[in-house]
């Protein structure tokens, strides 16, 4: 189904396809010497144009309901599948060949994108709530070297990708992972250490003194 407003599409009033997509607005400098500098101003959204065809009856009516939406010029709600815009109808037009058979165009202005707005908002949720949680686990850590490693660690690698611009739902489980992960290995390195050392002072070669300064590293 296709609902445009408060007018829902059906049966032969659908289009075969619903086109959409963005454009990237650029400024492009090209300083002496050569080379090009791009800034990226902003993404728009191309506008959702499509076609069908009303028959029956109601041709006539419901292509007047169109008509209203368009003269109105107001924001309206665009939905399909799962896709959800506001949009404002820029464009209509229509053919009358008899009283039960009226193609039509419409074309449209997205004003936003609500589900781009949802997932943003979903995903400020998501990263406050990671925050939060590690907040409480380095509070809970306290006086536990190992823990409060691991917890800043994980809080270190999110606030990288946060800060790179690339934070999203997946990989702000990536970015945790790679932070357990690297204090996983920093751990490990020094129960190592710590190992080689004692191994040494029982052959001799350091004293039990050398061994237990390393200890704290853990």
């Amino acid at each position: 189904m296709l609902l445009l407003g408060t007018v829902a599409f059906t049966e032969f009033e659908l289009p075969e396809r619903m086109p959409f997509g963005t454009a990237q607005t650029l400024a492009v400098h090209r300083p002496i010497g050569g080379g090009v500098v791009v800034d990226a101003m902003g993404a728009t959204h191309r506008p959702i144009e499509w076609q069908g065809r009303f028959r029956g009856p109601l041709a006539a009516l419901r292509a007047r309901q169109v008509q209203r939406i368009a003269m109105a010029g107001k924001p309206v709600t665009l939905a399909w599948g799962t896709f959800l815009f506001q949009v404002v109808v820029d464009h209509f037009e229509a053919e009358f060949e008899r009283a039960s058979e009226i193609p039509y165009r419409v074309r449209c202005t997205v004003v936003r994108d609500r589900v781009a707005d949802l997932a943003a908002s979903l995903l400020d949720r998501a990263e406050n709530a990671i925050t939060g949680f590690l907040g409480d686990a380095l509070g809970l850590s306290a006086g536990d070297p190992i823990l409060t490693a691991a917890t800043t660690g994980v809080q270190a690698a999110i606030g990288a990708a946060a800060g790179g611009g690339t934070l999203s739902l997946s990989n702000l489980g990536t970015a945790a992972v790679a932070g357990l992960g690297a204090t996983a290995a920093s751990g490990a390195a020094s129960a190592f250490a710590l190992r080689d050392a004692a191994g040494a002072a029982l052959d001799g070669t350091a004293t039990a003194a050398n061994a237990a300064t390393l200890a704290p590293s853990l």
